[in-house]
C-alpha cells in the first residue's frame, strides 16, 4: 500500500532523484533519518519510506511524515525484498536505497548528481560511522581504512574476480534503467546481501564514479543486519548463512552477465574472498560441516581454505599492499589459534559489523 505525497515541481535540467528509505523495527532511529534525508539541498527528489512489517513504533513514527514522503505498508520479507517494493513506485532517474537506521548529510544528493554523468550505472561516496547515539566514531576503532572507489569502468576485473570493493546501499546511488534490469532481488539467499548484488550487478552494466567526500553516517548499535552479538555470536550459523549468501549471489551475477552477453571468468564461489572466510570459519568451527554446494574443495580441511585465503589475497588485482597483508594475517590467526581462542578472535575482529577481511 502506498500513501503519496503531494508532487513538488520538477527542476529544469536537474534529473529527479528517488530516495528509498527501508524499515524494519527501527523506532529509535526512523526518524532522524526521515529528518536527514528530507533536509537535502536538492529539490527534485521524491522520498519514499517502505515498512517492512515493523511490529515496533516505526508504524506511528513513519505515519507522522506521510504529507512529505510516500510511504509503502508491506509484510516483513527483508532488506532485498523492501529494496524491491520501493523501486517499484519509484519516478526518480537516480535511486539511493537508503537505511532506516543511517544519516544522510544535506549535501549528499547535491554532490552525486554533480559527479553523475552518461553510462553511469552507480555511484559509491565515503561515509564515517556514529554509534547508536549519533556521535562519531574514530574509523581505527572499528577496524576500518579510509575507503577506495574505482572509477570507469571495472567490468573485466569482475568478470575476473566476481567482484569489488563496493559500499553498503546507504552509499550508493543507481541508475533507474539498470535497476529495471536487475531487480527484483532474488527471494533466495541472495536477498541477505542486497548491497552485494546490486554493486556487483551495476558493475557489470555501466561505468561506476566514486567520491571520496564523507555524504553520509552509518550507525553503527549492534543490532545491525549482520552484526555478530558477542553475547551470542552464533557464529557458525552466521558465517553458513554468509557463505550462502554469497554462493547464491555469484550465480545471479553469471546469469546476469550472461544476459548481457558476458561471461563470468570465475564463477566458483572458492575464488570469492568472502566466500572463502566463510568457508575457513564454518570449517574451523565445525570440521564436520557438509557445504551444500559442488565447488572444488568443498570437502577439503581447514589448512585447504587457510591456503586458498593467502594466496587470493596476495594476487589480488583490487587490494593495496596493507590490505593483502591484513588478509593475510586474519585467515592465518583463525587458522592457527586453538578453536577457543580462534572463536574470540573472529569475534573480536567482527566487532561493530566491521572487520580487517571486509572489501568495503
Amino acid at each position: 500500500m502506498l500513501n503519496e505525497p503531494e508532487s513538488s515541481a520538477s527542476v529544469t535540467g536537474a534529473p529527479k532523484v528517488s530516495i528509498v528509505l527501508t524499515c524494519y523495527n527501527l523506532e529509535k532511529y526512523i526518524a532522524a533519518a526521515i529528518e536527514s534525508v528530507l533536509s537535502q539541498d536538492y529539490s527534485n527528489m521524491e522520498v519514499i519510506c517502505v515498512n517492512d512489517g515493523s511490529t515496533d513504533q516505526s508504524t506511528a513514527i513513519i505515519e507522522r511524515y506521510r504529507d512529505k514522503i510516500g510511504i509503502v505498508i508491506k509484510q516483513n520479507g527483508g532488506h532485498g525484498s523492501a529494496i524491491s517494493a520501493g523501486f517499484e513506485v519509484c519516478t526518480g532517474n537516480i535511486v539511493i536505497f537508503f537505511d532506516g537506521d543511517d544519516l544522510l548529510y544535506p549535501s549528499c544528493v547535491t554532490t552525486v548528481v554533480k559527479h553523475w554523468r552518461p553510462n553511469l550505472a552507480i555511484c559509491q561516496y565515503a561515509n564515517e560511522y556514529v554509534d547508536a547515539a549519533g556521535n562519531v566514531i574514530d574509523r581505527k576503532s572499528v577496524n576500518v581504512t579510509e575507503p577506495y572507489f574505482a572509477n570507469g569502468n571495472i567490468r573485466e576485473m569482475v568478470l575476473r574476480q566476481g567482484g569489488f570493493s563496493h559500499q553498503i546501499t546507504s552509499g550508493c546511488a543507481f541508475a533507474k534503467d539498470f535497476l529495471t534490469k536487475a531487480l527484483p532481488v532474488p527471494n533466495s539467499e541472495a536477498g541477505l546481501l542486497p548491497d552485494l548484488y546490486l554493486c556487483c550487478m551495476a558493475a557489470l552494466y555501466g561505468d561506476i564514479c566514486g567520491i571520496q567526500t564523507v555524504l553520509f553516517a552509518q550507525r553503527l548499535h549492534g543490532k545491525n543486519s549482520s552484526a555478530i552479538d558477542k553475547k551470542n555470536p552464533l557464529l557458525l550459523k552466521t558465517f553458513s548463512r554468509r557463505y550462502e549468501a554469497g554462493r547464491a549471489i555469484q550465480e545471479s551475477i553469471a546469469k546476469f552477465a550472461g544476459s548481457l552477453g558476458l561471461v563470468v571468468s570465475t564463477p566458483d564461489p572458492m575464488f570469492e574472498p568472502s566466500s572463502l572466510k566463510s568457508m575457513l570459519v564454518i570449517r574451523k568451527l565445525d570440521p564436520s560441516y557438509k557445504f551444500s554446494t559442488v565447488e572444488t574443495g568443498r570437502e577439503k580441511p581447514t589448512r585447504y581454505f587457510w591456503q586458498r585465503i593467502v594466496v587470493r589475497a596476495l594476487t589480488s588485482e583490487r587490494l593495496s599492499l596493507p590490505k593483502k597483508l591484513a588478509y593475510c594475517l586474519w585467515a592465518s590467526s583463525v587458522y592457527f589459534l586453538p578453536r577457543k581462542l580462534a572463536e574470540k578472535f573472529i569475534i573480536a575482529t567482527e566487532a561493530q559489523n566491521r572487520t580487517i577481511f571486509r572489501s568495503r
